[in-house]
């Protein structure tokens, strides 16, 4: 035959296959509309996570060559520290200058102050090297990019604009650039808007970008840690042979300025990696465990198919002695199954659209990439593969059974014990895998669910019900004497605290659980200073002695800080048990003075430890210092409340207004809100896992249920045969629930070895819960047992009810 007319041909045949297709499908609506939901359930559920698993991991970073990005670290782990520490200006200056495999390095630092247009509004965002953007290979939606000379400090300031400012208040006036805005006191120009959704690197949603302006006369020095850096590798250059690079300059830098660079190693992260590297585990347990979902759902339509295929052996029978081929009746039966992978598949691309935006609303602010998240064609190419995938894995055994029929048995009427025999131990084996994979997911979900149990049950060291905070800017002119710092910090704790049910107010520098924090070298009076830093570190809290009450913390021993502490007093310190236990082992701390940020302090205190950087993580050696003696421009207030904190925002406001109308309160919301968002990520995999796992168990008891039923109904005539032989209903009972407890047993035996293996993967994502905890383990088993014996019980009781005298007739 000609090609040209072979096409037609098969177009033909295919066109007659799936019009025949559609017929038998609709014959059964009721058998094709279970088939079609759950494999709508299995693969929307997949598209709906893997959405978010191609947005935030497989999805090349919004930067152009994204893999050639960086972020260069200050390796403090020779000295016992982290090895990602922030840079001093001084060695980022030294980077840029002797690196010889990067294109570029730019620096960037939080950046806070308050935009007066008039209304005052605290503006979060972060200052950036002139060259930041070029860098990154981001182009100004509107305007121009900051110069060189911009990063001076002497030259006028300019400010680039988020797209999402630039909306929302200056209503997307094109005409901005050149606008004169203020900053705090300082008058500034609008120079550039920057395109929708820029991302830019852990700074969650910053909305104004200044240049760095940092003046290297009085920069605080190379032990003084302010920026983070990034950088772009030159095209080629492998990232070890960059690592080797930098560690060759921390050696010059070492040797040149031994007193603050000694043990100061570079530590080069791929930018990718530092953005999402701590979620990559929750996000593809999530995706391994949607799988599982999908293969029970498979497996239950196949043993749909594979029932379907016995009950249709005659007429393929029929069809194979009128010369049908196998070939043919193959692929007729495929087409079959494909029929059913689409008609899910549309549907789970409907449920998919669903689930994504389900998933955005309960992901917490600050997760990274989510703007990048949606159903793109990578994630519909990803459907239909798994829809094909899902077509070959329900319909090929059916599909091969029932192509190869036996002419003889199946021509003679009501023979068909041998073939139904044989695809009833198939479907029993499906049974075992759906049982095996359902216990596999219920043991995950048990280990997380536990772990997160635990998580939220930690003592954070203090009190975070009903308290409020808010961010602090105290750096106008108006306050530049430290005095009248102080004395503003006290009336505004003043105010807020005599406000209609308040109860107290305090302020700290770092709020814990607010993700920041400094940290400083001190020494210990009479002690020698540990090699190779030359001092001890230690994390430097500046407080005001009211916010240890207000905050609920508990004292260990001596006092905590008093107002008498005040810029008069002798320098005082309060530390906390980590620091007491780490650098007084056997002694009492407070017979010491430390010196710390300038100055030489009695210690007066001990307080308990805190989980100051999230309820997972064991606090670092800290020291309160009395704001008094440090007054910092930046401070963040708590208020107790006797009722719900979120009522006392706007009364806060408007106190703080009436003490000065140019001052904006900042990131107003309750502490404990602040304290759920650090265990978001946690809360969701477990909630998402349950979810997953109840899928699975109910998809497996109604597959257990179906083998069951199929078994009685193809075994009514011998059940009544027996009863009518004296087997009682007892009997007949025991006998089918004990097929059930047979597949139950093979399955559990198979899940506990997949749940073991899985256990052991999300080992890194549990807190405070082995991986191989029995009890957890036990309970699973406890609950799919439970579940499955109810499914066996009904087809069972149907078949102690069968009437051996109707049925003998």
């Amino acid at each position: 035959m000609a090609p040209s007319l072979l096409v037609p041909a098969i177009m033909e045949t295919l066109i007659a296959d799936v019009r025949f297709g559609l017929r038998l499908l609709l014959q059964k609506p009721g058998i094709t509309l279970v088939a079609v939901l759950t494999l709508a359930l299995g693969v929307g559920a997949n598209t709906a996570i893997f959405s978010v698993v191609n947005g935030v991991l497989l999805r090349p970073l919004p930067y152009a060559e994204p893999q050639n990005l960086v972020m260069v670290w200050q390796d403090h782990r020779r000295i016992e520290g982290p090895s990602t520490e922030w840079a001093s200006f001084e060695n980022f200056s030294d980077w840029r200058e002797q690196a010889e495999v990067f294109d570029g390095v730019f620096a960037f630092g939080n950046y806070a102050a308050t935009l007066r247009m008039p209304d005052p509004e605290q503006i979060q965002g972060a200052s950036v090297s002139h060259d930041a953007f070029s860098i990154l290979g981001v182009t100004p939606l509107l305007g121009r990019d900051f110069r060189p000379e911009e990063d001076s400090p002497k030259a006028e300031l300019v400010v680039l604009l988020s797209h999402s400012l630039w909306q929302r208040r200056f209503g997307g006036d094109r005409g901005v650039l050149g606008e004169r805005v203020t900053l705090g006191e300082t008058p500034a120009t609008v120079v550039g808007v920057l395109p929708p959704d820029t991302l830019f690197p852990l700074i969650s949603d910053p909305e104004i970008f200044v240049p760095l302006r940092i003046d290297p006369a009085s920069s605080c020095g190379r032990g003084c840690v302010t920026l983070r850096v990034v950088a772009r590798l030159k095209s080629g250059v492998a990232l070890e042979r960059a690592r080797g690079d930098m560690e060759a300059v921390a050696r010059r830098l070492e040797s040149e300025y031994p007193e603050d660079n000694r043990g100061v190693g570079v530590n080069l992260v791929p930018l990718h990696e530092q953005l999402v590297g701590r979620i990559r585990p929750a996000l593809l347990a999530l995706l391994g465990a949607v799988s599982f979902v999908l293969l029970i759902a498979c497996a239950n339509v196949a043993s749909l198919m594979l029932a379907r295929a016995v009950e249709r052996e005659r007429e393929v029978a029929t069809r194979v002695a009128m010369g049908a081929t196998r070939a043919r009746l193959l692929r007729q039966l495929l087409t079959e199954s494909l029929l059913l992978a689409v008609a899910g598949a549309s549907l789970g691309i409907v449920i998919a659209l669903w689930g994504v935006d389900v998933l955005l609303a309960l992901v917490p602010d600050g997760f990274p990439r989510l703007d990048e998240v949606s159903v793109d064609r990578r994630v519909l190419g990803f459907t239909l593969a798994v829809a094909a995938a899902s077509a070959l894995l329900f319909g090929l055994v059916p599909a091969l059974r029932g192509s190869k029929p036996d002419l003889n048995r199946s021509l003679k009427d009501g023979a068909r014990g041998s073939t139904a025999f044989g695809a009833h131990r198939f479907r029993s084996a499906l049974v075992v895998t759906e049982v095996a994979l359902a216990l596999a997911l219920l043991v995950g979900a048990s280990l997380l669910v536990a772990s997160f149990r635990t998580l939220t049950r930690v003592d954070p060291g203090f009190d975070p019900r009903n308290l409020l905070t808010a961010g602090l800017d105290l750096s106008s002119s108006a306050y530049e004497d430290p005095s009248r710092r102080i004395a503003l910090l006290d009336l505004i704790q003043e105010r807020a605290s005599a406000l209609p049910g308040a109860e107290a107010a305090g302020a700290i520098f770092a709020l814990p659980m607010g993700g920041a924090d400094a940290d400083a070298g001190f020494l210990i009076e009479g002690k020698t200073p540990p090699e190779p830093r030359g001092a001890w570190v230690a994390w430097y809290r500046p407080a005001t002695p009211s916010y240890f009450s207000t905050m609920g913390m508990r004292l260990s021993r001596g006092r905590f800080l008093r107002d008498s502490d005040d810029a008069e007093a002798s320098p005082v310190v309060l530390v906390n048990d980590l620091a007491a236990r780490s650098y007084w082992p056997n002694e009492d701390p407070l017979l010491s003075r430390v010196r710390i940020a300038g100055a030489w302090r009695q210690v007066v205190g001990v307080v308990e430890d805190t989980r100051h950087f999230g309820l997972d993580r064991s606090d670092r050696p800290a020291m309160y210092l009395p704001y008094p003696q440090l007054p910092l421009r930046s401070m963040n207030l708590v208020v107790r409340t006797a009722s719900a904190p979120e009522s006392f925002a706007e009364p806060l406001r408007r106190a703080v207004s009436e003490i000065d109308p140019q001052m904006a309160l900042g990131n107003v919301r309750p502490l404990e809100e602040v304290i759920s968002d650090t265990v978001e990520t946690p809360r969701i995999t477990s909630v998402l896992f349950g979810v997953f796992a109840l899928s699975a168990l109910a998809l497996a008891a109604i597959g257990l249920y179906g083998v069951l039923s199929y078994s009685v109904g193809s075994r009514v005539r011998e059940i009544g045969i027996r009863m009518a032989l004296g087997a009682r209903q007892g009997d007949v009972l025991r006998s089918t629930v004990g097929q059930g407890v047979l597949l139950l047993g093979l399955g559990s035996t198979v899940g506990l070895g997949v749940a073991f293996f899985l256990s052991r993967l999300l080992a890194s994502m549990l807190f405070g819960v082995s991986p191989t905890d029995p009890w957890l383990f036990l309970a699973a088993f406890a609950v799919l047992a439970v579940v499955a014996m109810l499914a066996c019980y009904l087809p069972a009781r149907r078949a102690a009810q069968v009437d051996p005298i109707v049925v003998l007739r």
